[in-house]
């Protein structure tokens, strides 16, 4: 079995220091490769050494919606610097987030709107964070395309997905949908496309429900994957099969 976990945060410290037991538990549990995901200035050195020591590791570097406000002067340059440098690194975790307090709504979307131009101009993929924010965020998304990119741990409504893969994004699932009371992801993950479709643990967050751990790992993505086989009606075979290949696809160079 060949699984890609499309989003999670091998940096953090909860997990860090276990990081060589963790990858070769993921990689027994079938996860081959993994899109490991910044969430701001702070830990962009991390996740450099990470990719550059486990080459499983794709590398994200972006600014996440809850870390704008902490910025360095001069992030932006050394955020291009760090996609210049690296041809295989995506643009990530970025987004967009309205539980926060209003008064970061606008510094949120200059921030956003920056991380998605460069990865524009870069040619890169974006994974994407979005907190009732859906209206602002395909406004900026429709304004600046053509993208490729990802929403992470998708939680909006079914009847977005459609309007979201128009604009070319893929949607992706983490263990919130293992919860049976999740009628709404449930419903969600059943109106993706088959191209459209990712899997991911979003790791050390998102523990799977019936899971029994103090934090979540990559090697729990085979208990995602059997739940998206049950609620798409497909073997997991199949559904690791599928959404590795549109993860490799999704972080290809082309």
């Amino acid at each position: 079995m060949y699984l890609f976990d499309s989003h999670c945060h091998l940096q953090d410290k909860r997990i860090l220091p276990d990081i060589d037991a963790l990858l070769k538990r993921a990689s027994s549990a079938g996860v081959k490769r993994l899109s490991c995901c910044s969430c701001g200035d702070n830990d962009w050195h991390e996740v450099t050494k990470i990719s550059k020591t486990y080459p499983q590791v794709i590398p994200s570097y972006g600014v996440h919606p809850w870390f704008c406000c902490a910025l360095d002067q001069d992030w932006d340059k050394k955020l291009e610097e760090l996609i210049i440098d690296d041809p295989k690194a995506g643009i990530g975790e970025i987004g967009l987030d309205h539980t926060l307090e209003k008064t970061t709504f606008r510094l949120q979307r200059d921030v956003f709107r920056g991380q998605i131009v460069l990865a524009k101009k870069c040619g890169r993929p974006v994974s994407i964070h979005c907190r009732q924010a859906w209206g602002e965020l395909i406004a900026i998304l429709k304004d600046v395309q053509p993208i490729k990119g990802v929403i992470h741990s998708y939680s909006g409504p079914s009847e977005l997905v459609g309007p979201l893969e128009t604009l070319g994004l893929y949607l992706s699932f983490s263990g919130s949908v293992c919860n049976p009371r999740n009628k709404k992801g449930a419903r969600s993950l059943q109106m993706v496309s088959a191209s459209r479709l990712l899997i991911e643990t979003d790791s050390p967050d998102m523990l799977p429900y019936g899971v029994d751990q103090p934090v979540n790992e990559p090697a729990n993505l085979f208990v995602i994957a059997q739940r998206v086989s049950c609620l798409r009606s497909m073997a997991v075979d199949d559904i690791a099969a599928l959404t590795a290949r549109n993860a490799e696809k999704l972080f290809s160079k082309e």
